[in-house]
């Protein structure tokens, strides 16, 4: 039987995160899709916890480029239809799958949906903050929305994608930092029907050991390559002046603040940007 959604996960050395990541995934509906894990060589006994899965499970592992080396890696071996890209450390809702399955089959002519999460910052001291369940729906998917990363944001961890996408777009570029979004902006430069619905997805952990929160001066750097790719001058202008810099000063924020200042700066950054959007 063929899946209607791939579940794509790449990892490396974080398997406590990913074995509640597929726990969670199992107690779906497994007819309606595969997980499909792509480990890059981890030594911490992730390969010995996925061969404890057997046939529910499928992966491979070996050295790669990154997580979009990895990624690419996975379009040879996927099964279904849609695609979805998660990350490791990501609790998916399985029932977010069946709504996802049934936007494609009501909608034949939607190349991309996103979803929506709820996020959530996890601190070196292990205390969980919720920093919005707010799932803002966009109608307009210029190339702007994936550069400017305006809250709340797009997630890219929400996106399903059609597999014949990839066939028309090509594969995810592994030499830009961020080439998720890179990808959705060439997707609607390119014309793709992209749409969004308020399916509650997964929710979306952001951890010290996060890349997201360890690179976030040069995942900035890379929204400029994309810009500079997909966007316009005012996309430009806004990520010089006003993204990168931010990113760089949250970035040396973590570094160097103590865990509960920072904590408290972030609720109060949250509460004002849930205000506001």
């Amino acid at each position: 039987m063929i899946p209607t959604i791939s579940i794509v996960i790449p990892t490396r050395n974080r398997r406590d995160k990913l074995k509640r990541t597929i726990d969670t995934l199992l107690a779906g509906d497994t007819n309606l899709f595969e997980i499909v894990v792509i480990d890059a060589n981890s030594n911490d006994g992730t390969v010995e916890m996925l061969r404890e899965y057997g046939d529910r499970v499928r992966w491979l592992s070996e050295r790669d480029k990154g997580e979009y080396d990895a990624r690419n890696k996975a379009l040879k071996l996927v099964r279904g239809k849609n695609l979805l890209f998660a990350g490791d450390d990501n609790v998916i809702y399985p029932s977010s799958l069946a709504e996802a399955a049934t936007h494609f089959q009501t909608y034949p002519d939607t190349d991309i949906l996103f979803g929506g999460a709820y996020q959530y910052n996890e601190d070196s001291d292990g205390i969980r903050t919720l920093i919005t369940d707010k799932i803002k729906v966009h109608h307009n998917f210029l190339p702007s929305v994936f550069i400017k990363s305006q809250y709340p944001t797009i997630m890219s961890d929400a996106a399903f994608v059609r597999r014949n996408v990839f066939d028309k777009l090509g594969e995810f570029d592994i030499q830009i930092t961020g080439g998720d979004y890179e990808f959705w902006a060439r997707a609607a430069k390119a014309g793709m029907v992209i749409r969004q619905e308020p399916i509650h997805v997964l929710d979306y952990i952001l951890s010290p050991d996060s890349a997201v929160m360890r690179k976030k001066t040069k995942h900035a750097i890379g929204r400029l390559q994309i810009a500079r790719r997909y966007g316009t001058f005012s996309d430009i202008m806004y990520l010089l002046f006003f993204f990168i810099p931010e990113q760089y000063l949250i970035e040396m924020i973590i570094k160097y603040l103590p865990v509960s200042f920072v904590r408290s700066l972030r609720k109060l950054n949250w509460k004002l940007k849930n205000l506001l959007a």
